[in-house]
């Protein structure tokens, strides 16, 4: 059994410069690919590459459509000649039609785009869904420079490409038969912890594949798997994908990215996606929403290299509690720390001990909101106490900030003052996170934004006589 057939134009494989031996694109990825493939199954591979020059059939030849079939990955290598080539359409055809007699939970094909950007009409058409590993980068707008390894100034992304390459394919592997990859390393996350890691700009593609391997080398799904279709469609693909999620992150570069073709309030695929995930945040306290911004990237003093409708649209995330621009590495460290804390919150069943505080003005019009507390099937429900002497009561606050597992500031006569700096104390006894925080506002609805700006907090209006649908969703 074979477990990698690369499929590939015989055109790409041929040297650039014929005064030099090396250069030859594809037989360089098999060599490279078999070398990193080697270290992440633990044992060799078997890699199959036709070194038949003469490929003037137009049909394939019953030996080479033989190793095909006893393949267990196809890795096609996308170019402008092998969308023209026949054989290589027959070769993908081949594979297909074993892929439907046998049962396999994912595709088993890997796309190498070696210097064709992703065209509408790619045949075959299953591969249109699937996401490719570019070896290349558009320059100047639209000039499209390949990484080959004889070139100094691109072997490093080569080779780092084909080291993505490689981990996919090892993942492939396990996927159909988990005894093809040995000494598979201990995944700090299980495999049902997925992260959006959204669609970005070519000039932040680089960061964002760093951060794809990492989250992998981490154990995490990372969605989305496929590329994300650009109309009408587009809203439903994210929205589906971001429930499956308890993270999301969102890089943002120099430029505001495609609109989508069904948009009709001028909005980017970026800004869509980074305004989904919000509101996503805003329904449950177990997904969280993170911007990056490169350090690098300055809107006061890059104003002359971010296009304008991007600089609006930094200057409106900014205000989110969850942005963030750091260096990437220390960027990766917040990652990880926060998953850590999202797992801890999911893991919680249910909600036990609550915390209600208010502020000694509003002792008469809490009493509704305590009632409805106390006949609810929590183990504890604590309150602010206000006959104690003021050392105990300091005593006693701390402690059920401790003890509780969710806690509710409520405000009715009480000033936004207070609430703040209500809600900076719960913040010093929840280092972790881990606490749901509700604050409760009872017949009115401040002007200040500083409290709908805090992304851990859920906050919400009592406009009538009964108290509001939301929060028994919150504390179900």
């Amino acid at each position: 059994m074979t477990d990698v057939f690369i499929s590939y134009a015989w055109s790409d494989n041929q040297v650039i410069d014929p005064d030099r031996t090396e250069g030859q694109w594809v037989t360089a990825l098999y060599e490279y690919l078999k070398s990193y493939l080697w270290g992440d199954l633990g044992r060799q591979p078997n890699i199959f590459r036709d070194e038949n020059k003469i490929r003037g059939y137009e049909r394939l030849t019953p030996t080479i459509a033989e190793e095909v079939r006893r393949s267990q990955i196809l890795l096609a290598v996308m170019s402008k000649g092998y969308v023209q080539s026949e054989w290589c359409q027959e070769e993908a055809r081949v594979f297909l039609e074993k892929f439907k007699l046998e049962s396999y939970r994912k595709l088993p094909i890997c796309k190498v785009i070696k210097n064709l950007p992703e065209p509408r009409d790619q045949k075959p058409s299953e591969f249109q869904e699937l996401l490719g590993y570019p070896f290349y980068e558009v320059k100047d707008g639209n000039r499209i420079r390949e990484y080959r390894p004889e070139w100094q100034e691109t072997k490093e992304q080569f080779l780092q490409r084909i080291k993505d390459v490689s981990e996919e394919i090892a993942e492939l592997l396990e996927s159909i038969d988990s005894s093809a990859v040995r000494q598979r390393p201990k995944a700090l996350f299980p495999a049902e912890i997925a992260v959006y890691l959204a669609e970005t700009t070519e000039d932040q593609q680089e960061n964002r594949d760093k951060l794809r391997r990492e989250l992998e080398q981490w154990g995490c799904t990372v969605l989305p798997q496929m590329p994300l279709p650009y109309n009408s469609r587009l809203t439903a693909r994210v929205q589906d994908d971001l429930s499956h999620c308890v993270l999301s992150i969102h890089i943002l570069g120099e430029r505001y990215g495609a609109i989508p073709e069904a948009e009709t309030l001028g909005r980017s695929v970026i800004q869509i996606q980074a305004e989904l995930a919000n509101a996503r945040s805003e329904e449950t306290t177990k997904f969280t929403r993170l911007i990056w911004l490169p350090p690098a990237l300055n809107i006061e003093t890059n104003q002359h290299s971010i296009e304008k409708a991007q600089i609006h649209l930094i200057e409106a995330l900014q205000n989110s509690d969850e942005f963030i621009q750091t260096p990437l590495e220390n960027f990766k460290e917040y990652i990880q720390d926060k998953l850590h804390s999202l797992i801890r919150v999911n893991e919680q069943r249910s909600i036990r001990r609550v915390y209600l505080i208010h502020h000694e003005c509003d002792r008469l019009s809490v009493a509704t909101l305590e009632d409805y507390l106390f006949d609810q099937d929590f183990e504890e429900v604590n309150t602010s106490l206000f006959d104690l002497e003021e050392s105990n009561r300091e005593k006693y606050h701390k402690t059920c900030l401790i003890d509780c597992d969710t806690v509710i500031v409520y405000c009715h006569s009480a000033s936004l003052d207070w609430v703040t700096f209500m809600l900076k104390d719960i913040r010093k006894a929840d280092e972790q996170g881990t606490k749901l925080k509700i604050v409760y506002f009872d017949g009115i609805e401040p002007k200040s934004g500083r409290v709908r700006t805090m992304k851990d907090v859920r906050v919400i209006y009592q406009t009538a006589e009964c108290l509001p649908d939301e929060l028994g969703s919150l504390l179900s």
